[in-house]
């Protein structure tokens, strides 16, 4: 995976999560291969910028179980990710919160 720098004055949302989602189903555009981030609270997560279709871009945190759901329609590889689109979906959780769900769109 690669690793990249981005400026944090470039991005007016630095990361895409349930707050900062514009609507229920919010589609975004794939624009790096990313890269793995440490070992987060909840264990293995990458980091990849995608694209808004306002044409913002931003970073969005992909939890292990996210890149499963990604993988099985792109592939292991993030470099095949590059262009595709991911979706957005709030979801409640069991513990009563709301959560962001990433996955790919159905065919």
């Amino acid at each position: 995976m690669a690793v990249f720098n981005l400026p944090k004055k470039e991005y007016a949302v630095k990361y895409l999560d349930k707050s900062t989602v514009k609507a229920d189903g919010e589609s975004v555009l794939v624009m790096d291969e990313g890269k793995e981030d440490a070992k987060g609270k909840f264990g293995w997560r990458m980091i990849i910028k995608v694209k808004r279709t306002d044409e913002t871009e931003v970073l969005l945190t992909v939890t292990a179980s996210a890149y499963r759901r990604i993988a099985s329609m792109y592939g292991n590889d993030t470099k095949n990710w590059l262009g595709k689109t991911l979706r957005m979906q709030n979801c409640l959780l069991g513990n009563g919160k709301v959560g962001l769900i990433v996955g790919v769109p159905t065919p």
